[in-house]
């Protein structure tokens, strides 16, 4: 037991976070650091200081994980980094569930699946042409700020 064998974790390759080549992704960044920031506080936040959104709040749940995976999915694009974001992201969902009694809010594990389901249905969309929007608004930028 004094030796750690500490072959497995060697041996495993990096997760490639590697971006598109995007020419603003120091923005593009900024701009997710703040959606996963607004995600945060959304859920940790008393639910007295949020304002009424109306609608099942599942729905609200999938909708809020489903935009942060499609925007990371936009800027990370080999399928390793989507799917590490998306374990994150489902990893994040939980914990936040757990967290949420300590700020008088309730832990409720369909939120949870709800969060999953958003990131699921994003990653499945980064698939299609539709993963790839970010690059010509990033494309589009460029030419014009030359």
């Amino acid at each position: 037991m004094a030796h750690l064998n500490l072959t497995l974790i060697h041996s495993m390759p990096a997760i490639p976070f590697r971006s598109s080549g995007l020419a603003y992704q120091k923005l593009w960044l900024a701009f997710g650091v703040s959606l996963v920031l607004l995600l945060l506080y959304g859920s940790l936040a008393p639910a007295k200081a949020l304002p009424p959104l109306g609608g099942s709040d599942k729905f609200w749940h999938a909708g809020t994980y489903f935009v942060v995976m499609a925007y990371f999915a936009q800027i990370y694009t080999s399928m390793r980094a989507r799917l590490f974001i998306a374990v994150a992201l489902m990893v994040l969902g939980v914990a936040i569930e757990f967290i949420q009694p300590y700020v008088n809010r309730q832990f409720d594990w369909f939120d949870a699946l709800a969060n999953s389901i958003g990131v699921a249905a994003a990653l499945l969309l980064s698939l299609s042409p539709l993963g790839s929007i970010l690059r010509s608004v990033d494309d589009r930028l460029k030419r014009i700020l030359r």
